[in-house]
């Protein structure tokens, strides 16, 4: 494993902590090289973390092949590498927007321009297995498919790259996409070029404008004094 690699899994480390995408030690990333994975270590804080704190594993047989304890996720990024060929780097964080959506259980949407200019593809969520379990590392690579994230129930994202940096900028995406996702949640917005199918836009005004309504008279009859909800459409058009 070169020292290249060493050195941007662990500012990726760092870069992850910086964001917000993770706290303390939790969540990992890995690069594989050949027929072995260069992982981040156990319980080990990033901002103490050097390059010699990395593990080396067999992709293969997820042996060490060095001193050192791997991420308790090890066997979900070799996972992934069996199943996608095409994948250089995995990143695991737990950042708060995606990991709440993940308590849904929903893919999660509706899409944004990010999602295409990255060409991330659908964002599924895996069903809910203990953390660090061979059940969990099954059922994240297999609902990954062939997309470039992946949403862990009630535990956090997993997205792949053919680099470590790639990987890590998807992550940062994803949390983006699932904070509108769930502002979307608080406040209706119709949006018909991002939530209704071409051909579709008629019956997603009168939808969305009904939807909003029944909102105003639950709010009204509640006594709430929050405000009026506005539903505006992406051609500046609204309804009170």
């Amino acid at each position: 494993m070169t020292g290249r690699q060493r050195r941007r899994i662990v500012a990726a480390g760092r870069r992850m902590l910086d964001l917000g995408l993770v706290t303390g030690s939790v969540g990992n990333v890995s690069a594989r090289a050949g027929d072995r994975v260069l992982i981040t270590p156990s319980a080990q804080p990033y901002g103490r973390m050097r390059r010699r704190d990395l593990v080396v594993l067999d992709a293969p047989t997820g042996a060490a092949r060095s001193r050192g304890r791997p991420s308790r996720e090890a066997a979900l990024h070799l996972a992934v590498y069996a199943r996608r060929p095409d994948v250089g780097a995995v990143v695991h964080t737990h950042s708060a927007h995606a990991t709440a959506w993940s308590f849904l259980g929903e893919p999660l949407g509706p899409p944004l321009e990010e999602l295409a200019y990255y060409d991330v593809g659908p964002i599924r969520t895996a069903p809910y297995r203990p953390p660090g379990s061979p059940e969990l590392a099954e059922a994240a690579a297999r609902t990954l498919g062939d997309s470039r994230a992946v949403l862990l129930a009630r535990h956090g994202v997993v997205c792949v790259g053919a680099t470590v940096d790639e990987a890590l900028t998807l992550a940062s995406v994803v949390e983006h996409q699932a904070r509108v996702a769930l502002l979307l949640r608080q406040r209706p917005v119709c949006t018909s070029t991002l939530i209704f199918p071409a051909g579709a836009e008629a019956r997603s005004w009168s939808a969305c404008a009904a939807s909003a309504s029944a909102t105003r008279s639950l709010t009204s009859s509640a006594g709430s004094s929050a405000p009026e909800a506005t539903i505006r459409s992406t051609r500046g058009r609204s309804w009170r």
